[in-house]
């Protein structure tokens, strides 16, 4: 399955962000403005210099992500972060990883941000979503306040178009468009879909 990032290549100067052909898109002014202080704290969490870092290469596990939130989220929220900045699942997050989900977050089209958090959904990566892999994520995030299997059931049920028992992507946008207050408890911590939208 393709990365969140689709065929999308972010830049940064004349740098890229994230290797793959397709249509080169900038990081945000923003994101770009804050590098150098991302930087200092990915270096930290490193235990070396920036200046000594080699950015191409560099990663962090959950331990060390978990240094970079705020401590008022629990270890579920943290769990379910580092899903959204590990889009490969591949338990490690990589500076280029890092900048190109603070870019979608700050300044991604709609589409985009519902991409980022369906795949942080889909733990394994199969472009579907189960059941239990929505129970995961509604203990990891979800604002409301009913219980998480009544919950889980109610909305799996409103998703799930076709009853396969799985949710496509096509369904988890249905559900975005049709049910936006119940998309927004359900998604709570990760939700990222207001702001400055384009």
């Amino acid at each position: 399955q393709e990365p969140i990032f689709g065929n999308t290549t972010y830049t940064m100067g004349n740098k890229s962000a994230k290797k793959g052909g397709g249509e080169s898109q900038p990081i945000s002014g923003r994101v770009e403005q804050a590098i150098p202080d991302l930087q200092q704290d990915w270096a930290k969490v490193k235990g070396k210099p920036a200046n000594k870092i080699n950015w191409k290469k560099t990663t962090i596990d959950k331990k060390e992500f978990a240094q970079l939130m705020d401590s008022s989220f629990s270890s579920d929220e943290i769990d379910g972060l580092f899903q959204l900045y590990d889009p490969n699942h591949d338990g490690t997050i990589t500076w280029a990883e890092y900048i190109c989900v603070i870019s979608l977050i700050l300044d991604g089209t709609l589409e985009e941000r519902i991409k980022l958090i369906f795949n942080c959904f889909d733990e394994d990566g199969d472009g579907e979503l189960t059941k239990a892999e929505f129970a995961t994520a509604a203990k990891r995030f979800s604002s409301a306040n009913t219980a998480i299997d009544s919950l889980v059931d109610s909305v799996f049920a409103v998703c799930d178009l076709n009853g396969d028992g799985k949710v496509t992507y096509s369904e988890f946008v249905a559900w975005q468009m049709t049910h936006p207050e119940e998309f927004k408890q359900f998604t709570g911590s990760v939700h990222i879909l207001e702001g400055d939208a384009q």
